[in-house]
C-alpha cells in the first residue's frame, strides 16, 4: 500500500490506455490507496473511450467519496453512453461526505434537459439521486416536476411526478433527521 503512493501520478498516466483488463487493474488498485490523490489519478480517465473503464471509474469515486469524487462524477453526467450517465448519476446519489451545495451541478443538469421519452431514465435516475443529496435549492426544482404537465403520454409525466414527490419526502426526512 505505501509503495502504491508514491507512485501515484504514474498510475494515473496509465489510465489513458485502451485495455480494459490492464486499466481495470490500475483502478483496483487507486480503490485500494484511496484518497484524494487517488481521486485526482482517476480524473485522468474521464475521457477514456472505452465504456467499461469509465464504468469502473465511477465505481470507484463512488466507493471512495466526498467532495473531489463528486465533482469527478459529475463529468460523466453528460456522457454520449446512456449507462455512464445513469451509472455516474445513481453513483452522485449514494456518494458519502457531501455536502448539499455539491448537489448544484445535479441541478444544472435537471434543468437543462429536455423532456422527451428517450430522457426518462435519466430524468429519473437524476430526481432520485437530489432526494439522497440535494438542500433548499432543490427543493424548488422537484416542486417544479410535481406539478409540471408537458407529455400528451399521462404515464411519462406521472413518473416523473411521482420520482419528485419520492424525493421532495426523501429531502423532508433528512432534513427532520438533520
Amino acid at each position: 500500500r505505501g509503495i502504491g503512493r508514491n507512485q501515484i501520478s504514474l498510475l494515473g498516466e496509465a489510465l489513458h490506455d485502451e485495455r480494459w483488463h490492464f486499466v481495470n487493474g490500475i483502478i483496483n488498485i487507486l480503490s485500494e490507496i484511496g484518497g484524494d490523490e487517488a481521486i485526482a489519478a482517476l480524473q485522468e480517465a474521464v475521457d477514456n473511450r472505452n465504456v467499461k473503464i469509465k464504468q469502473d471509474v465511477i465505481k470507484t469515486l463512488v466507493q471512495i467519496g466526498g467532495r473531489r469524487a463528486a465533482a469527478i462524477l459529475t463529468q460523466f453526467f453528460h456522457s454520449r453512453d446512456e449507462a455512464v450517465q445513469l451509472l455516474a448519476i445513481r453513483g452522485f446519489g449514494e456518494l458519502k461526505n457531501i455536502k448539499t451545495e455539491d448537489a448544484k451541478p445535479l441541478i444544472t443538469f435537471l434543468q437543462g434537459r429536455s423532456l422527451n421519452k428517450k430522457a426518462l431514465p435519466v430524468l429519473l435516475e437524476a430526481i432520485k439521486a437530489l432526494g439522497k443529496t440535494g438542500g433548499l435549492s432543490a427543493i424548488e426544482l422537484l416542486n417544479i416536476y410535481t406539478k409540471f404537465r408537458w407529455w400528451k403520454p399521462w404515464r411519462y409525466q406521472k413518473e416523473l411526478q411521482t420520482a419528485a414527490q419520492s424525493a421532495l419526502a426523501e429531502l423532508q426526512r433528512r432534513k427532520r433527521n438533520g
